[in-house]
């Protein structure tokens, strides 16, 4: 739609201008600025109309095939991801206006409506994750987790060094505990080190991306359907706590097994597995954001692309001012 819009607008006013209609427009007692909105108004719903007329149709159709449901806040965020969607294609509308009346041939015109587009939609969006990955240097995961698995081979082995001691039973079971608290700390902070050059890197990438409309536009809108980086960092937590609850209930479960096994019992293995209950395992459970944050959140792209709009319909308007139409 974006590239749609660039070559339904791109010679608006040079392609008159090459016909000889705009002088003859121009030639009556119209405003410029007026003929500047009807065109903008005019071409702007000329695109939009089928657009939206498609959209709907197809939205009809996957509601009363019963492919998306009405729960929640489904049909919020499909109302304002279509609303972004006009905005976007406004964006893109406004710069065809834009370079119309910065050019007085339509050839021209439209070999800087495909420059900009390819470079806004292909170029940009593309090259901001390299220059990120340059500015911000980040190890591969699998180097994060091949010295998270030798930090835990350290630890056995060191665990494996105090059993050939000969130590009290006392003593051993503190020190090997201290050793493996030790190792799952380092492990902690190595993966704490990674998530956090990972988002440096991830908004480093977003920011220099946001000079095109596309990414801006991509940004908001996966924030409005709740994916893209976000929901990556609200998994990576509900995974941090999945293991800590899991951790915590395995050495739960293991204090219960050395007690039973300790108290003297003949059929111990029989009074844990009647004391184990399937249903206090830990479940995973992701958090998802509610509608105010994910709008609050959106809110920067959105504006961004208000600016984009606001900025090129002006630099329009003064072009077409002082543009000659002989």
């Amino acid at each position: 739609m974006s590239l749609l819009a660039l070559l339904f607008v791109f010679d608006s006013i040079c392609g008159e201008k090459e016909q000889g209609t705009l002088k003859i427009l121009l030639s009556n007692s119209v405003p410029r600025d007026l003929v500047l909105a009807g065109k903008w108004i005019g071409g702007y719903l000329s695109v939009v109309a089928p657009f939206s007329v498609a959209v709907l149709g197809g939205f009809t159709y996957i509601y009363i095939t019963g492919a998306l449901t009405s729960g929640g806040d489904a049909l919020i965020r499909f109302a304002l991801i279509f609303a972004l969607s006009l905005l976007y294609i406004s964006t893109f509308f406004t710069l065809g206006l834009l370079i119309s009346t910065l050019t007085h041939r339509s050839s021209t015109a439209l070999l800087i409506s495909l420059l900009v587009w390819i470079c806004w939609i292909l170029v940009i969006p593309n090259l901001a994750p390299v220059i990120a990955r340059l500015s911000v240097p980040l190890p591969s995961r699998q180097i994060i987790d091949e010295e998270k698995q030798a930090i835990e081979q350290e630890s056995e082995i060191l665990v494996e060094s105090m059993n050939k001691r000969g130590l009290t039973a006392t003593k051993s079971e503190r020190d090997k505990d201290k050793i493996r608290h030790r190792g799952k700390r380092a492990q902690h902070s190595l993966e704490e080190f990674y998530q956090r050059k990972l988002k440096s890197q991830v908004s480093l990438g977003q920011n220099l991306a946001r000079l095109s409309p596309s990414a801006c536009f991509l940004f908001a809108c996966t924030r409005l359907a709740g994916t893209g980086p976000r929901l990556s960092e609200l998994f990576h937590q509900a995974q941090e706590r999945f293991h800590s609850s899991h951790q915590q209930y395995r050495d739960e479960l293991e204090g219960k097994w050395i007690t039973i096994k300790t108290a003297g019992k003949l059929d111990w293995e029989y009074e844990y597995k009647k004391r184990f209950d399937a249903h206090d395992l830990p479940r995973f459970h992701l958090v998802q954001e509610n509608m105010g944050d994910r709008f609050d959140a959106a809110q920067f792209d959105v504006l961004l692309l208000v600016i984009y709009n606001v900025l090129f319909f002006m630099l329009a308007y003064l072009a077409f001012l002082r543009y000659d139409v002989t």
